[in-house]
């Protein structure tokens, strides 16, 4: 089965992004609309343009966000995630005083990747073709197995690395290059072959030379599956929560500011409801492939 044609414009995208993000009520929607509209993206590839993308800005600045569009399906899903960031900044900013007026890094995936969930939810109810919604559903069990299972690998390799400094034990190449090769061996078992080039990998992956950063992406992904669970479902109360929390800022403690939302991340609930969902779009795909192969 081939890859199925999925390309958008970009104000194709916009549209699409504006109807996935409907379901998030009137306000939110007028920001995005205004984020859409006065010049608050630099959309197009340029010469000396840094590549990727990213929302930026200040307390007194429109939040601002630099993309490098190709008329993809990868690049919809940036401009969802991207404005998720956006409309966090710009509501906190709104509702907080200066100096409560960013967030941490620990919530602020959340705000992004529920977005991305909200887009998957609203093209798998939109796109009819049996070959879209099984490229869909591969391409978010690719997301989460990447987001929730790799970067839970790369916060135990994160962890063993520092925990080993802190004993003194000298962090050579070939000792982190050993037991990362033997991490990853254990998270993807004997049914994949056990490359040994994979022991390099760690080198290339910019947040280790940080201070325990990537397992706030796994948090913040279940997190976010969880919150667009609620909100897709009309749960009670589920979007005037989920608001709430992108006008906290740094009013309070993130735990705290989650438990407001919604998410206890101090229990294991929201982690068991995020699988749940991982769970019930791989028997959807497996489903799909099925009927196709048939």
């Amino acid at each position: 089965m081939g890859k199925p044609a999925l390309t958008y414009t970009y104000e194709q995208a916009q549209a699409t992004a504006l109807e996935a993000l409907k379901i998030l009520g009137p306000d939110y929607q007028t920001i995005v609309k205004e984020i859409f509209t006065t010049r608050q993206i630099d959309v197009v590839e340029n010469l000396g343009k840094r590549s990727g993308a990213y929302s930026g800005g200040a307390y007194d600045t429109k939040p601002f966000i630099l993309l490098n569009w190709q008329d993809d399906l990868n690049n919809l899903y940036t401009l969802v995630h991207e404005t998720g960031h956006s409309v966090h900044s710009a509501l906190t900013r709104q509702n907080q005083p200066y100096i409560y007026g960013d967030y941490p890094i620990f919530v602020a995936e959340i705000a992004s990747t529920t977005n991305e969930n909200l887009l998957t939810d609203y093209l798998l109810k939109t796109q009819t073709d049996p070959k879209v919604q099984a490229y869909l559903l591969n391409y978010y069990l690719d997301g989460f197995k990447g987001t929730i299972f790799r970067q839970t690998q790369f916060a135990e390799f994160e962890y063993f690395i520092h925990e080993s400094a802190a004993a003194g034990k000298p962090l050579t190449a070939s000792f982190m290059s050993d037991y990362y090769a033997n991490l990853n061996a254990l998270y993807y078992g004997p049914s994949v072959a056990r490359d040994p080039e994979i022991a390099l990998e760690w080198t290339r992956i910019p947040h280790f030379y940080m201070n325990y950063y990537v397992y706030q992406y796994a948090t913040g992904f279940a997190a976010a599956t969880t919150l667009a669970s609620g909100i897709i479902n009309q749960e009670d109360g589920a979007l005037d929560r989920y608001l709430t929390y992108l006008k906290a800022g740094s009013s309070d403690y993130p735990i705290a500011i989650m438990q407001k939302a919604g998410v206890d991340m101090t229990n294991a609930d929201y982690l068991n409801r995020a699988f749940a969902v991982f769970e019930q779009r791989l028997n959807q795909l497996e489903k799909l492939l099925t009927t196709l192969v048939d």
